[in-house]
């Protein structure tokens, strides 16, 4: 296996997608009806088809609005809400498991220590509900992927700013 960030051969995309599959099909099936937090909020605010923005959730209702307007409400508001949820958490614990394999983690240690994300309290308390706070994961994971080029190029004698910038630009 090459471990060289700027490679991704199709065996990596491969076990990225088995990550994701297993992952969101895991929280699909973990999927609960249970209200969280501030899921009637949202309910509430994607029921009246109009966006509404918070300083304390700034991307969170109007990206979720927009997808739900894209899809044609096919899957109704939770179903919209709960999508989203799931996708997250699956394509966050996907972009932990490449930053781990590009790493030059083997592929038994990797798929352990996404577990260990996956069924973290945090993920399991949300990623199988409405609540869509977890939308924020594939972010932090870009942006932990991000900090960890940055320093192995630092580490190699290659200087770039680059994946600073990015870093910072998920967070």
């Amino acid at each position: 296996m090459n471990t060289r960030f700027g490679s991704f051969g199709p065996r990596l995309w491969g076990e990225v997608a088995i990550v994701v599959v297993v992952v969101g099909a895991t929280y699909t099936w973990l999927l609960s009806p249970i209200m969280v937090d501030d899921v009637q909020r949202y309910i509430d605010e994607l029921g009246t088809n109009r966006f509404y923005w918070d300083i304390g959730h700034v991307w969170m209702q109007p990206l979720a609005l927009v997808v739900y307007r894209l899809s044609g409400g096919t899957l109704g508001i939770i179903g919209t809400l709960e999508a989203l949820s799931v996708a997250s958490v699956a394509i966050g614990c996907g972009v932990f498991y490449d930053t781990l394999r590009r790493c030059g983690h083997d592929a038994t240690k990797s798929v352990a220590a996404t577990a260990l994300v996956a069924v973290s309290f945090n993920l399991l308390s949300l990623g199988p509900t409405a609540h869509i706070k977890l939308m924020v994961l594939p972010a932090l994971a870009l942006a932990l992927r991000h900090a960890v080029l940055w320093e192995k190029q630092i580490e190699n004698g290659r200087t770039s700013s680059f994946h600073a910038i990015a870093s910072g630009a998920w967070l």
